[in-house]
């Protein structure tokens, strides 16, 4: 009896811990976005989607501010567009972008919108295509490869 009064309090309380689901729809009557509301604020991963009732984005919020994985989808095959991290809306951490084909088009490190460390970019065929070094969002190193990988130039910037 105890165990089957636990299960009648807590279930309840799970569900909602998660808050009200929205749903908010286009003029035209589709699926504009879904996600959760608690306590008023954006909580957990929100999905929108463009009028043709295609996953475009999916975004962790924690209350209210953009917090984990941020993603954005290419439309007609639903492979991941690009990627990137979030903590309390600022975004920090690895960005990838990809073709549609699904191979890496860029990968980076991002600390409040400025570009640190170093950032590749590939060619659509997966070979590397340029390398970048930066230091606060300013690029202090270039080399550019041709498809077949062979370094075509090396440039300092000062």
């Amino acid at each position: 009896m105890k165990k089957i009064l636990y299960l009648i309090i807590t279930i309840p309380l799970i569900f909602s811990s998660c808050g009200k689901e929205v749903k908010e729809y286009y003029k035209t009557g589709e699926l504009y976005r879904q996600g959760f509301i608690k306590k008023g604020n954006r909580e957990g991963v929100w999905k929108y989607f463009n009028k043709n009732g295609d996953l475009i984005q999916t975004i962790n919020y924690k209350d209210d501010l953009y917090d984990g994985l941020w993603t954005n989808y290419y439309p007609k095959n639903q492979k991941i567009k690009d990627k990137s991290y979030y903590v309390k809306g600022k975004r920090i951490g690895t960005y990838r972008s990809y073709y549609q084909n699904g191979r890496l088009k860029t990968e980076g490190y991002l600390k409040n919108k400025m570009r640190f460390n170093t950032w590749k970019y590939y060619y659509p065929n997966g070979q590397l295509k340029k390398e970048t070094k930066w230091k606060k969002d300013i690029e202090i190193l270039t080399k550019h490869y041709d498809e077949y990988g062979n370094l075509i130039d090396n440039n300092t910037h000062n």
